[in-house]
């Protein structure tokens, strides 16, 4: 039988796929993805897809350039290197193996969608039961989140000759982030901000006035644009010398709120995606 290949459908249906998976992917690992770089992140999927089908690749092939494809769409949904885009990587590799087993039970019997989208029949209605397998592969990530979660951590700061452990409790709704460096920031209450630097150089930074502060801190200062319950504002931040969670170093910088503490012994607010 002639095959004939609908290009535009099996795009359509790769990359309404994908965003799912990398989207999916992105709340599982409580990383931040704008729709811009999901969106882009899915069309180059898609396209691999597209072209593996139309070439009708061996199989190694397929595996190869679907591992590489979730490289670079990681790369460009989480913004991320070294070891986490591996980490990143590897679960966005899961999760569209997880959600195409999802759809092929949907359309057990019916044919496959990829079928559909190279015969031309799309008849079978497989197209019609992706919000099905959505649902399904969020509940799981959902649990899965959840379960993998961490109350509170150990939480230590090193600035210059000072030193402060205390806990901290992970908030994956915490997604401010530095953005010229891109590092996630880690909040600190003011009064363990004060064990770090003087009390007046705290109220200094929580005053807006930073330069006024000791000379010293200068260069290690920045001001990030926060939007809260409390409202829209510029918090400010300094790169410490070495934040550790529990006891595993950690790329971030620490924001200083006027804050006395975040609940019963917790005097920091740790980003998710550092735990």
């Amino acid at each position: 039988m002639e095959r004939v290949l609908y290009a535009d459908v099996l795009f359509l249906i790769d990359f309404s796929m994908d965003t799912v998976a990398v989207w999916l992917t992105a709340r599982l690992m409580h990383v931040k993805t704008s729709a811009k770089r999901l969106m882009l992140a899915a069309c180059i999927g898609a396209l691999a897809s597209v072209v593996l089908t139309a070439v009708c690749a061996h199989r190694w092939v397929s595996v190869s350039v679907g591992i590489l494809s979730a490289y670079i769409m990681s790369r460009i949904s989480f913004g991320c290197r070294g070891i986490k885009v591996i980490k990143h990587t590897c679960a966005l590799w899961v999760m569209g193996f997880l959600l195409g087993g999802v759809m092929s039970s949907l359309t057990s019997g019916k044919g496959t969608l990829n079928e559909a989208a190279v015969f031309g029949d799309t008849s079978n209605g497989g197209i019609k039961l992706l919000p099905i397998a959505v649902l399904l592969c969020s509940a799981l990530v959902f649990v899965v989140g959840r379960a993998s979660k961490k109350g509170t951590v150990d939480l230590k700061v090193s600035l210059f000759d000072n030193h402060i452990k205390e806990k901290g409790i992970v908030d994956s709704g915490n997604l401010l982030c530095d953005p010229i460096s891109g590092y996630p920031i880690v909040l600190l209450s003011r009064s363990a901000a004060c064990k770090l630097i003087r009390d007046a150089d705290v109220d200094t930074f929580l005053n807006g006035l930073p330069d006024d502060v000791s000379e010293n801190l200068r260069p290690r200062y920045r001001a990030v644009f926060a939007k809260g319950a409390t409202g829209e504002r510029m918090l400010p931040c300094l790169r410490a010398d070495e934040i550790l969670i529990d006891q595993k170093p950690c790329r971030a910088l620490i924001g200083i709120t006027d804050s006395e503490n975040f609940g019963e012994d917790i005097y920091g607010i740790v980003p998710s995606s550092l735990v």
